[in-house]
């Protein structure tokens, strides 16, 4: 058996195995590892960052996408999408998941929204365009939406989203994606 197959297959089969046969997991509460509480992250893909030393949701919101996109062999669009969605994670925890109706996946909209809401200032002596006007005032229905879902304020959220919008790792993200 140890040579029908790669040394990563066999720890995962041994670690599944062991979960189901003695119902003991890495996260009691999930029956699961941590990283699959994120929208877009399988069990199996969840094995495979564990495999490479990614554990916790921390871990991969803090990771290099592109030392990362390398060791799991996932496509780099894939894993700064998950590391985005670390990012808003950490400022959120389980309400992240309420954040998705709002097009808030990851700390990447985070920063959009932010940026919507905080136009470029315009030329000296000129007013905000009508389309600038529009999508700031989109910008604050959404926040004050996120705010009423989630049972606070809208200076609470707002200041939030700018924290995660200021991230270096979210600014890094951003302009990687770019």
């Amino acid at each position: 058996m140890l040579g029908s197959f790669p040394t990563g297959t066999l720890f995962t089969i041994a670690r599944r195995l062991a979960s189901s046969k003695l119902g003991v997991a890495d996260d009691p509460q999930t029956q699961g590892l941590e990283l699959e509480q994120l929208q877009s992250i399988s069990k199996t893909n969840a094995e495979r960052f564990y495999d490479e030393g990614i554990a916790t949701i921390v871990q991969l919101a803090y990771g290099d996408p592109i030392d990362l996109t390398i060791r799991t062999n996932f496509e780099f669009t894939y894993v700064v999408d998950c590391v985005s969605q670390a990012l808003l994670w950490i400022y959120f925890t389980d309400k992240t998941k309420s954040l998705a109706m709002y097009s808030l996946r990851g700390a990447q909209e985070a920063s959009s929204l932010m940026s919507s809401l905080r136009p470029d200032p315009p030329p000296a002596g000129e007013e905000l365009s009508s389309e600038a006007r529009q999508e700031q005032a989109q910008a604050q229905a959404t926040l004050e939406a996120v705010a009423a879902a989630l049972g606070t304020t809208v200076p609470a959220i707002t200041d939030t989203m700018l924290q995660v919008s200021e991230d270096p790792y979210t600014e890094f993200l951003c302009r990687v994606w770019q």
